[in-house]
């Protein structure tokens, strides 16, 4: 086994498809433990297997998709989450309207006409 994998090694290790690994790196359900100075994810092998053991584990149970919240391991972190807004009240979009009816062209009235 190689010192360092790449995502299609891991890919190939683990039995799934590399996009099925960028799709874990995207959503940060799965962490690289390095990175190449061009920024390419890189996971060591003690990571890749334990990955494997975990996939394997997975399948064993029944799991179709191995990578998800079966597979955990190593430097893992919690998925971020953008915080919504609170919803506006009744005045606060009123206001918004009234402010983009004033401000913004295509709310306005053509020149020399009243709203």
């Amino acid at each position: 086994m190689p010192s360092d994998f790449t995502i299609d090694a891991l890919a190939g290790l683990l039995g799934v498809s590399r996009r099925t690994v960028e799709r874990a790196l995207e959503a940060r359900t799965l962490m690289p433990a390095s990175h190449t100075a061009s920024g390419r994810a890189r996971f060591s092998k003690s990571q890749a297997e334990e990955l494997k053991i975990r996939a394997d584990a997975a399948r064993v149970a029944g799991y179709k998709y191995v990578i998800g919240a079966v597979m955990a391991p190593g430097p893992v972190r919690a998925p971020w989450h953008k915080r919504k807004a609170p919803p506006l009240t009744a005045r606060q979009s009123y206001d918004k309207t009234m402010w983009k009816r004033r401000n913004v062209a295509r709310y306005k009235a053509p020149s020399g006409q009243t709203p």
